[in-house]
């Protein structure tokens, strides 16, 4: 557990070093948190200031001010995340006032803003599944047979595949 602590110290930190003033804190959620979180994946909430002036509009125009004013720090941020460390999927990012209340939220795949890295990666398609199927799903993470959801579905296509 101390070297997932000193992930999500080294993560905060460096947050609040490319965005000054912006992050209050990193919330870290879990798998059951957020249903888009799989089993072994955390996932940084990032807590920012509500930008001044913009109290009361919404959570895209206040996201569309953060993510122009830190484009470059961001891309950086988002790539540094994706390679570190695995565990890291998906952000997520809201707004808090000086109140303490919370304007809206998102969770965002890491992979979304630059899509596959290469063509060898094959090509991202998104599914739902029924209760039952995500449980599967995460059984075959748990069990060791796959690292994400992603891969559950791509082993069980390849065994259909096979006529296994």
């Amino acid at each position: 557990m101390s070297d997932l602590n000193s992930v999500k110290r080294e993560i905060e930190a460096e947050a609040r070093r490319l965005f000054p003033g912006a992050v209050r804190r990193v919330e870290w959620l879990g798998y059951g948190d957020a249903p888009v979180i799989e089993p072994g994946e955390i996932l940084p909430q990032f807590v920012l200031a509500e930008p001044a002036g913009l109290h009361g509009t919404n959570v895209k125009r206040m996201l569309r001010g953060f993510q122009e004013a830190h484009t470059p720090a961001l891309k950086r941020f988002r790539l540094e995340l994706a390679g570190r460390w695995p565990q890291i999927r998906h952000l997520g990012v809201t707004f808090e006032d000086d109140r303490g209340r919370r304007s809206g939220g998102m969770i965002q795949a890491l992979d979304d803003e630059h899509g596959p890295q290469g063509h060898d990666r094959g090509i991202p398609v998104t599914v739902r599944l029924e209760a039952a199927e995500l449980e599967i799903a995460d059984r075959l993470i748990t069990t060791g047979v796959a690292t994400s959801r992603a891969e559950a579905l791509r082993w069980a296509l390849g065994r259909w595949r096979d006529g296994r």
